[in-house]
């Protein structure tokens, strides 16, 4: 008799991301998630960011600059899609506009309570933080 091991993915993979800055830290985030969720699905880092870079939507910036990263591992011999802890690195230094990290603490700042609930009002503002 044999047995065999399946392992389930957990979760629920990151929509595929189009480049857009707004929409980079949330995406990045998840794909982290879902990657440390399913991490014994993959036996090295390098497939786990081979796997990673097909969250990118084709036919967009962010899916030209998957392909190029593509691209670059299939040249190494062996092929190399690099590490995990590099992978983020790259990815923000692609999508996160310096501009953005201005705007979001300019936002910590001047983000007002008001009349909104606390939960509402910290929500908004871990987000600028984060």
């Amino acid at each position: 008799m044999s047995t065999t091991t399946s392992t389930k993915v957990l979760g629920t993979a990151p929509e595929a991301f189009d480049g857009t800055a707004s929409k980079a830290e949330g995406f990045l985030g998840t794909l982290r998630n879902y990657y440390y969720l399913n991490e014994s699905l993959y036996p090295d880092d390098s497939r786990c960011v081979a796997s990673a870079l097909t969250h990118f939507k084709v036919g967009t910036p962010a899916g030209e600059w998957a392909c190029d990263r593509q691209d670059m591992a299939q040249k190494q011999a062996p092929i190399d899609y690099g590490s995990w802890d590099d992978f983020p690195k790259a990815f923000k230094e692609h999508f996160i506009l310096v501009q953005s990290s201005q705007q979001a603490m300019n936002a910590l700042w001047t983000v007002k309570m008001g009349n909104h609930p606390f939960h509402e009002w910290y929500q908004e503002w871990s987000t600028y933080s984060s």
